[in-house]
Parts: structure tokens; sequence; C-alpha cells
């Protein structure tokens, strides 16, 4: 889809972009539209990660693309029984 043409995601340094799946949306509280992308962290370990999101930008002035990295910290707290 269209998210995944402009932004590559990774997650402990490995690319997880094909392992998405983005829909596009309305958030139900404040009605922003935006994408929403969903990724299997099922064998992900408890603790702290980060997504990384590397996102391609179009530069006016350049007349060219630049890339962009966001970094959004996540953390893992399954409960055992």
């Amino acid at each position: 889809n269209e998210v995944l043409g402009l932004s590559r995601f990774y997650i402990a340094g490995e690319e997880v972009s094909d392992q998405l799946d983005c829909l596009f949306g309305q958030h139900p509280n404040m009605k922003e539209k935006g994408w929403n992308c969903y990724c299997d962290i099922s064998q992900l370990d408890n603790g702290l990660h980060h997504l990384e999101v590397q996102r391609k930008l179009y530069d006016d002035n350049s007349d060219s693309y630049r890339y962009v990295m966001l970094e959004i910290p996540f953390i893992v707290d399954r409960k055992t029984n």
C-alpha cells in the first residue's frame, strides 16, 4: 500500500516492513485521519523495544527526496501464569 512505498519500518534493527498490515482510517476519539499499521510482536521478549520509521520526504528546496528517521519506544509486558 501507499504508506509502505514512502516508509520503512524496523524493530531491533530488523526490517519488518513486509510484515505490516496497514489500513487508512479515522481515530475514534479525535477523528484524525491517518494510517493504522499492525505488526505481530508475539515473538518479542518482555521489555523496552524501539520501532524505527524511516520516512521518505520530498524536499521542495532541493527538488529531491530525503529520509527522516523517527524512533518510537514501546514496552512489551506480558504476564506469565
